[in-house]
């Protein structure tokens, strides 16, 4: 992904149709009174509402929430999906998917899928697990968070796993997205083995994608101003990425990293056929949407079984601009998975992405066009009183 220009005061004129694929959370029913599950444990804090199906809180104890999280977002008219934000959970293939008459129904997701209700099966003061409902083809979702510490500091283990209800063999794999604050910056490992990006068939798509990113060493970074509307033309895109299964997002001078358990090529090839790819990024600037999923396989799951995906999340302190933390990191977690790259021993000059990536730019915005109304932040206070709904 080279660049020719560190600038970004051109203004694409895309036009970026709304997508079939890979939308918010929250697509069905008005919005109900959150049941959360709050977990604490190393100074961490996370919070599930079973109502909506989703994680609404993850970041340090008594500070700031790294998730997106909307409670007063609106319908959009044409879009059976409302963007409330958090973490939420689907099942791949999107190609499978039907309604409760089991009829072929790529989009929206199945009631039950993207909104639950789920049964917690476990709580505890540092873990817990939910229970999702039978899904239209016998598969049903089970979830959890555990917080603790490991030697490589505060961190989350995320599982994510499919029971076979039925009597035959299904399909099915994880998907796992979490929404970025406006303003954050989403960081991938961009492929180094021939294979390419891939976008969704949207008009402009790749060259929104080329302004909106910048390359640094394996990684490109993605940068999600608010005032991205470009030209008030929306619509939704999303952004296949075959490579390791990990993201980054910052916010507030903090890394939330996302480490998936890695899988065989065989296995990712499997998954890019039936049309996804271990990491995936929807961006929708006029609705400030922004998302980044990692996928597990899709596996065969034999009647009764039970398959288990998991992640680990971590939160390390550094700059946007200096992906050798990121690097360091990694290479400190799995040295054989994550080697250090090449630049590491060169001093880089990171002046010119932290110019990218500050506030100094004009906002491409329509000439007259107000700014958008930001809705409640994920750093502000929950509506409701957390501490009550854990004592009840």
């Amino acid at each position: 992904m080279s660049r020719n220009s560190i600038s970004m005061h051109r203004v694409v004129r895309a036009v970026l149709v709304a997508g079939a694929t890979f939308g918010a959370t929250a697509c069905y029913g008005p919005y109900k009174p959150r049941s959360l599950q709050r977990v604490i444990g190393a100074g961490l804090v996370a919070e599930y509402d079973s109502h909506s199906d989703r994680l609404v809180r993850f970041g340090p104890r008594g500070r700031f929430n790294l998730l997106h999280v909307r409670d007063d977002a609106e319908p959009v008219s044409g879009d059976p999906c409302t963007h409330r934000g958090g973490m939420y959970s689907w099942v791949s293939p999107q190609s499978a998917w039907t309604d409760e008459q089991r009829r072929y129904q790529p989009w929206p997701p199945p009631t039950a899928m993207d909104r639950g209700p789920t049964r917690a099966t476990r709580h505890a003061l540092n873990e817990f697990e939910a229970l999702g409902p039978v899904l239209p083809n016998g598969l049903r979702e089970v979830k959890g968070m555990q917080l603790g510490r490991d030697q490589f500091g505060q961190r989350a283990v995320v599982t994510h796993g499919l029971i076979n209800t039925s009597d035959s063999v299904r399909r099915g794999g994880v998907w796992l997205s979490t929404a970025a604050i406006p303003g954050s910056v989403i960081a991938v490992i961009t492929p180094s083995d021939g294979r390419t990006v891939q976008f969704s068939t949207h008009p402009g798509a790749a060259e929104v994608w080329e302004n909106v990113t910048r390359s640094r060493s394996r990684w490109t970074l993605v940068r999600t101003k608010r005032y991205y509307d470009w030209l008030g033309l929306g619509g939704t895109f999303k952004v296949r990425v075959p490579s390791d299964r990990v993201i980054a997002i910052h916010r507030r001078g903090h890394w939330l990293v996302r480490v998936g358990e890695p899988w065989s090529p065989e296995a990712d090839t499997r998954l890019e056929e039936m049309g996804h790819a271990p990491v995936e990024v929807a961006v929708n600037f006029g609705r400030r949407i922004h998302e980044a999923a990692l996928l597990g396989p899709i596996l065969e799951i034999a009647p009764g079984s039970r398959t288990d995906y998991r992640e680990h999340w971590y939160i390390i302190p550094g700059a946007a601009s200096r992906v050798r933390q990121l690097d360091r990191f990694l290479y400190d977690l799995d040295p054989l998975r994550f080697p250090l790259p090449d630049y590491l021993v060169d001093e880089e000059d990171d002046s010119e992405l932290r110019e990218w990536l500050g506030d100094e730019e004009e906002e491409m915005r329509p000439q007259g066009e107000p700014p958008a109304e930001v809705g409640r932040d994920a750093h502000d206070e929950p509506p409701i009183d957390v501490d009550d709904v854990q004592n009840r």
